[in-house]
């Protein structure tokens, strides 16, 4: 663990609600959601790239990431949100916007998945992390583009 890092402090801490545990990885709800149920799936491992990332974990990574996707509405979402805001006054307009969404009680199997591998591609935690962002039908006028158009 890497005292400095703000994902090996909440596995350290536990204070942010797990979705999914097994001995090499955790999930947790994405403190600046950009739909209802985003996720983060986190080596417990420092790694700062997916590619530092040994083959076993590789491997687990996949389940972990199917695992935590079955678990992610298996809560009350609004309660959830809520509760964000208390240890994560930061992005409090962020978890606002998802308390208004239509979607916020709904639940899906639609996800955009994905990594942002490096600081020019977007990574802000130099802690390897993989993003599940539950879509929706409807969410958009037209999804045709994936990530492109599902974030604004």
């Amino acid at each position: 663990m890497i005292p400095d890092c703000r994902f090996c402090y909440i596995l350290k801490e536990r204070k942010q609600p797990i979705i999914y545990e097994n001995p090499w990885f955790f999930s947790i709800y994405d403190t600046s959601p950009v739909r209802p149920g985003n996720a983060l799936v986190i080596p417990k491992r420092h790694v700062i790239s997916r590619f530092d990332l040994n083959f076993l974990e590789k491997i687990l990574l996949e389940s972990s990431i199917k695992k935590t996707c079955e678990n992610l509405f298996n809560r009350n979402m609004e309660k959830l949100y809520c509760q964000m805001i208390d240890y994560s006054p930061d992005t409090t307009q962020k978890i606002k916007d998802i308390l208004d969404s239509p979607y916020l009680h709904q639940t899906t199997n639609q996800f955009n998945l994905g990594n942002n591998e490096g600081i020019a591609a977007g990574r802000t935690i130099h802690h390897f992390h993989y993003h599940i962002i539950p879509r929706f039908p409807g969410d958009i006028d037209n999804p045709e583009g994936g990530l492109r158009k599902a974030i604004k």
